[in-house]
């Protein structure tokens, strides 16, 4: 009832029911496909080997002296799988990636070692646990996004306290997941090592959709105005 919260519920357009209703409907809708989209990127959290080929955050192409030249790693959020003419290989948890020999061929003693490869190894290994966090913690503030839409598709049930709660959570999740996200591309898709050559996976790809949509969100809580 104080005048700052009446001053924020003024802000934006007040459309007509229909016009409202649709917004707030295709937001939810957008809410709905965005959890979908993290609910996909979280199963890189799995330890499954086709799951994580499946779903992984980054793709990278074995190349030179490494061990399965020519294959594919693929990065899960719980283990790395080398696959090589369409089969598995190998299969490391992150746990176990020890930076210091995993960036050069083990039975190739004369080969140096790349400082730089072991310490971009180790930063990625650092990001890795934690966009763990990050996905949960993405997939329960989608469901706000969702909730609170649906709360502002009605002048009856529509209220100040929705559009604050819309714009605080929007701003939360979108806030706490970029920053990650930002820092896995540059630490693991970005650091191209003397052996591997990174690209982004379909599991960073769908997360960074869903975070957008979420951003979004608070564009529409702004626009529509409480009647």
């Amino acid at each position: 009832t104080n005048g700052a919260c009446r001053a924020f519920g003024r802000i934006g357009v007040n459309p007509n029911v229909t016009t409202r209703r649709r917004v707030a409907l295709g937001f939810a809708t957008a809410g709905v496909v965005a959890l979908a989209l993290n609910t996909y990127a979280a199963c890189a959290l799995s330890s499954v080997d086709s799951v994580i080929k499946d779903t992984a955050w980054a793709v990278g192409r074995i190349r030179g002296k490494m061990q399965y030249s020519g294959g594919h790693a693929y990065m899960g959020l719980s283990a790395i799988v080398a696959v090589k003419g369409g089969n598995v290989k190998e299969k490391v948890k992150w746990r176990h990636v020890d930076c210091d020999e995993f960036t050069i061929t083990p039975e190739d003693d004369t080969l140096e070692r790349r400082s730089r490869d072991v310490q971009r190894c180790k930063r990625c290994k650092r990001r890795v646990r934690g966009m763990a966090t990050t996905v949960i913690v993405s997939a329960f503030t989608t469901l706000g996004t969702i909730r609170f839409s649906l709360k502002r598709a009605t002048p009856e049930s529509d209220a100040r306290f929705w559009k604050f709660l819309g714009v605080a959570v929007g701003c939360i999740s979108f806030g706490t997941a970029i920053e990650p996200l930002l820092s896995f591309r540059k630490h693991c898709t970005r650091s191209t090592t003397e052996g591997i050559h990174m690209r982004n996976g379909p599991g960073f790809i769908c997360l960074s959709i869903a975070v957008c949509i979420k951003g979004l969100s608070v564009l529409m809580h702004l626009w529509l105005r409480v009647p």
